[in-house]
């Protein structure tokens, strides 16, 4: 039980981190011509392997997309700007670090519930 939630936090580091690298490439590239932003997506991650107590253990995983094509949306004369200029939205991507920090503050909060589970069994079987 506890090494599945040890799990769980840490693939939710994992992808908070990844967030944190692709906001960083996003906002290096602001001036490059052409650059399309990209950003990070959480899914679960189920192994389907049952743990101790019955529970399936799994936890997060980190998948690259890239952001809609703005072209595609606003026509073809756009295409034209969009090789001028880079899409990323420096708003945007501040608003991703904010998420990414919550994230990142949550699977610690996790972590520290996992310390807690384990010295309660480990006072339990002392």
């Amino acid at each position: 039980m506890v090494a599945s939630v040890l799990k769980t936090a840490a693939s939710g580091l994992n992808v908070s981190t990844q967030r944190v690298a692709a906001v960083a490439d996003n906002i290096a590239n602001v001036s490059t011509a052409g650059y399309r932003s990209s950003e990070i997506q959480s899914v679960s991650v189920a192994t389907g392997q049952s743990g101790q107590a019955g529970g399936v253990t799994g936890g997060v995983a980190g998948v690259p997309r890239q952001l809609a094509d703005p072209a595609g949306v606003l026509g073809a004369g756009a295409q034209e700007v969009q090789s001028q200029y880079s899409d990323t939205d420096v708003g945007r991507e501040f608003a991703s670090l904010i998420a990414a920090e919550a994230a990142y503050g949550a699977s610690l909060k996790i972590l520290g519930v996992a310390d807690e589970m384990s010295q309660a069994l480990l006072d339990e079987t002392a």
